[in-house]
């Protein structure tokens, strides 16, 4: 009987893992946990990843760290901040942080930190992908509108 409910299970496992092997699921990148919106998630689609071109490791990226951080500070002005917000911090961080032969170890982007975004000492984290674009933080507690919603 032990045999049967294994071999059951398996199937079920087998048969939920083909149904996602053509999903186009999404993949969180980052989350951060915040005083003001509770904890905002950025997710990245599967196919995004698959059609990013990436950066395989020389040379210099796709997107320069400038273009990127004038993209996160118009996002910024974009949902109502600051036009005087002021970079804090970047990170340029890959997907799979681990081997350099893994399928998602190409995807790169930047999670970059500003601050004096709303009001005196507000900030917000803003994520620019390679291609340009700017990944909306999707948040577990209602949203208000405007830029409450994106603050750290």
């Amino acid at each position: 009987m032990k045999i049967v409910r294994s071999l059951i299970c398996l199937a079920l496992l087998a048969f939920s893992l083909a149904a996602y092997a053509g999903e186009d699921f999404p993949i969180p990148l980052y989350h951060h946990v915040s005083f003001y919106t509770g904890t905002n998630t950025w997710f990245v689609s599967k196919s995004q990843i698959v059609k990013s071109a990436g950066w395989n490791e020389t040379g210099e990226p796709s997107l320069p760290v400038g273009k990127a951080t004038a993209l996160a500070k118009a996002w910024v002005v974009s949902k109502g901040g600051s036009t005087d917000s002021y970079v804090t911090s970047i990170e340029f961080r890959s997907l799979d942080r681990g081997s350099p032969s893994s399928e998602y170890r190409h995807f790169w982007y930047y999670i970059i930190q500003l601050h004096e975004v709303a009001q005196f000492g507000s900030s917000a984290t803003c994520i620019v992908l390679l291609d340009g674009s700017v990944v909306e933080p999707q948040s577990a507690t209602k949203k208000r509108g405007g830029i409450g919603d994106y603050l750290d």
